[in-house]
């Protein structure tokens, strides 16, 4: 469902209260929509966004935050960006998109941050969840610092399920993927020398490797960890 979104943008140093920061943005289009936008400008502006759901008409930006909105969220710059796909059979599927759905409902109402029932930690919060528009039992959402992989596999094992998870924080230099198939969990990530396998160039604004320019670091990553996974399935063969 579309809604007008306001966004709020301030350093991480800023003290000063999100009310008395001005909304330098507004657009009206899908909830998933407007958290992608602020989640790309938090990586590009190395700052906090603050989204909210509006329920006034349309006004120009410089207008301050409205009163009894029913959704309010804090993007950080430094959180983990997961996605999750489970694979199974329907009927299991259908079971954990339910209770995926349950933790999206509860988040809308402002309690941020979910974990299943069953799932007994203190750790690896569900934050900010939304399905993807395009997998099916496939959903994106964010945790502190790195990927809940616990909480997944505590997920797996109580439906009988796999999944594929996603993970990037470049900031804190973590990315990489995890495969639970067949109750094996297994996890590829990149370390502190593969980040050092590229530069940046500020001439070109282009990122260098293996004689190559790339606009996006997260390209080469890609690349560099499709690497160990590939050479792992060999050293297995």
């Amino acid at each position: 469902m579309e809604a007008q979104y306001n966004f709020q943008m301030k350093p991480k140093s800023d003290k000063n209260d999100w009310e008395k920061v001005e909304i330098f943005s507004q657009f009206y289009c899908e909830r998933t929509t407007a958290i992608r936008y602020a989640k790309s400008l938090s990586r590009k502006f190395k700052s906090e966004i603050r989204l909210t759901e509006g329920k006034e008409p349309f006004k120009t930006s410089g207008t301050y935050i409205y009163e009894n909105n029913n959704y309010t969220t804090n993007i950080m710059a430094n959180w983990c960006n997961n996605k999750v796909t489970f694979t199974g059979n329907r009927e299991v599927l259908d079971k954990v998109s339910n209770v995926f759905q349950e933790m999206i409902e509860k988040e809308t109402k402002g309690n941020i941050g979910q974990l299943p029932d069953f799932v007994k930690s203190k750790n690896g919060y569900f934050c900010e969840i939304y399905r993807s528009e395009t997998d099916e039992c496939s959903f994106h959402y964010e945790t502190r610092w790195s990927p809940n992989i616990e909480a997944l596999w505590i997920v797996a094992n109580h439906y009988d399920v796999g999944f594929v998870l996603d993970y990037e924080e470049s900031g804190c230099m973590v990315f990489g993927k995890t495969i639970c198939e067949n109750q094996i969990l297994q996890d590829y990530f990149l370390n502190q020398c593969d980040f050092q396998d590229f530069i940046y160039n500020v001439d070109t604004d282009c990122y260098e490797f293996e004689g190559e320019n790339y606009d996006y670091k997260e390209e080469i990553m890609t690349i560099l960890l499709d690497r160990k996974i590939n050479n792992n399935k060999q050293k297995i063969a």
